[in-house]
């Protein structure tokens, strides 16, 4: 079972993306790998992140889908989960939502951009853009393949549909959701200036790109975004 702080971090997790413009109706999820490498715990898919409020809102799914503790209907995307946690056994959390700007930047044909600190956080090599081929990604075979095209990264785009992103911890995993959908707007904010905008300096890029793996600057990153969903929340009861 998930420890005190573990269940306020993956409460908070749903809740922070919520604030920040990644919910979907009851679309969207975050996952945790299990305490006991029993699996990983993931939402139940009859509710949005936003009503997302304690242990009851989640469920225990092992490495196949079958389920072994919670109630509730499942998230048919559950295999993005599993096989990502499957194929890097270091990442415990994963992401997946369908962030409108992430979204709206895998529909085109241009790469993820450092034109400000945001981009500039996920270095000079672009974030792989996966083209999942159909409306869901709820087989073994295609959420294979598209942990394999994360390239040992921690983010990716999916084509039409949203994003994809991981790390050690929950925290990570949000944080960099959260950087990824702030650079789409961004970069399509510049787009639609109508002039070229010019990347930023190499290493400024590298200097940022540091922060991400860095679990100081994580922490208190997530720490600051759950204090202020917390508020917009009116501090809802997560036990």
């Amino acid at each position: 079972m998930l420890s005190a702080p573990e269940l306020e971090a993956l409460v908070g997790a749903h809740q922070i993306l919520h604030r920040e413009g990644h919910g979907d109706g009851i679309l969207g999820h975050v996952s945790l790998r299990d305490p006991e490498q029993a699996g990983f715990w993931i939402k139940r898919a009859d509710i949005g992140l936003d009503e997302v409020v304690g242990a009851h809102s989640f469920m225990l799914l092992d490495l196949d889908g079958v389920r072994l503790y919670g109630d509730g209907p499942c998230h048919s995307e559950w295999p993005i989960h599993a096989e990502t946690m499957r194929a890097h056994r270091h990442i415990n959390s994963v992401v997946h939502t369908h962030a409108p700007s992430s979204a709206l930047l895998a529909s085109t044909n241009q790469p993820l951009v450092g034109f400000t600190s945001e981009g500039a956080y996920f270095g000079s090599t672009p974030v792989p853009l996966f083209d999942g081929g159909k409306a869901h990604i709820d087989e073994a075979s295609r959420a294979r393949r598209m942990a394999a095209a994360l390239n040992g990264g921690l983010a990716l785009l999916i084509r039409n549909h949203g994003l994809l992103t991981c790390g050690l911890t929950v925290a990570q995993a949000t944080v960099v959701a959260f950087y990824l959908e702030r650079a789409a707007s961004i970069q399509i904010r510049a787009l639609s200036l109508g002039v070229n905008c010019c990347p930023a300096d190499p290493d400024y890029v590298s200097g940022r790109a540091a922060m991400l793996h860095d679990p100081s600057f994580v922490e208190r990153t997530f720490a600051y975004l759950a204090r202020a969903a917390s508020r917009d929340f009116g501090g809802a009861d997560k036990k």
